[in-house]
């Protein structure tokens, strides 16, 4: 953030866009919705054999999604910018997937 601000002229806006949640919960089911089509391209890998099984069964991806407060605290705390217009926009997934078979 810091090395952003440095490029930033006087007045100038920036967009950031994150996956988050809804929730204050870490754990709820709408935090783990990408990991879940992400393990099903997986699967489908290894059921075709392109990847091995043990692999996957190994495959750890550290992720975790922001809620709203807590990204707008973490920004300001860096000091550079001020959050001023915060948004959020919901994709439907499951449409989102029809769509794409």
């Amino acid at each position: 953030m810091k090395s952003r601000a440095q490029e930033m002229v006087p007045g100038g806006r920036m967009v950031l866009s994150f996956m988050g949640r809804r929730t204050t919960d870490p754990t709820t089911e709408e935090s783990c919705h990408h990991l879940e089509l992400l393990a099903n391209a997986l699967m489908s890998m290894v059921s075709e054999g392109l990847v091995e099984e043990e692999k996957v069964d190994s495959f750890n991806v550290p992720y975790y999604a922001p809620y709203p407060e807590e990204l707008k605290l973490e920004i300001q705390k860096q000091g550079s910018f001020v959050v001023d217009r915060p948004e959020a926009f919901e994709i439907d997934s499951k449409q989102h997937q029809e769509g794409s078979e």
